[in-house]
This record gives C-alpha cells, sequence and structure tokens, in this order.
C-alpha cells in the first residue's frame, strides 16, 4: 500500500475577524474581512493545513484551521515544509 504524498498548492485564504479579540488590550475590534495569499498543504486527498507568512516575525507557519494553533513552523518555507513533513510521519502515517 503506498503512503499518500504531501502536495502544496497556493490559494487565497479567507479569515472572518469581525469580532476579534486583541490578545494585548482584551479589547473586541472588528477588523472586517481578511484575504491572505497561502499554500494549502494537502496529504493525499485530505486538506490538513495551510502555510501562512508573518511578515512581523517574518516566519512561516503552519496551521490546520484559522482557529487552532499551528501544527509546523519554520523561518523560511523549505524550513516549515520539512517541519511538516516530520509532523506527517509522526501524526498521520
Amino acid at each position: 500500500m503506498d503512503t499518500p504524498t504531501l502536495t502544496y498548492k497556493r490559494g487565497v485564504n479567507t479569515i472572518d475577524m469581525t469580532d476579534y479579540l486583541c490578545p494585548y488590550t482584551f479589547k473586541y475590534k472588528n477588523l472586517g474581512i481578511i484575504t491572505e495569499r497561502v499554500w494549502f498543504v494537502h496529504f493525499g486527498d485530505k486538506l490538513i493545513g495551510h502555510i501562512s507568512y508573518c511578515k512581523d516575525l517574518r516566519e512561516h507557519t503552519c496551521y490546520p484551521d484559522n482557529d487552532s494553533d499551528y501544527i509546523a513552523g519554520g523561518l523560511t518555507l523549505k524550513e516549515c515544509k520539512e517541519s511538516i513533513t516530520r509532523y506527517v510521519q509522526k501524526h498521520l502515517v
């Protein structure tokens, strides 16, 4: 039986930030609907997350969805993909 492969597809992620709770001031802000260019990560036919880039931290991070903590990351896209590969081998294979 063949192991599914990781594939990456470029796309746009939409995040609803109309009721955003600021983690620093603990006040709600209305940031509206935010769209960002991301890499969608597929393991076989299953979407396991998306990679986004933070300009402030200057690192790539993979999230399973918009409301979860990250599962992998790296300073470069290559490091992030290597980290995702290790995560998949440990948790999904």
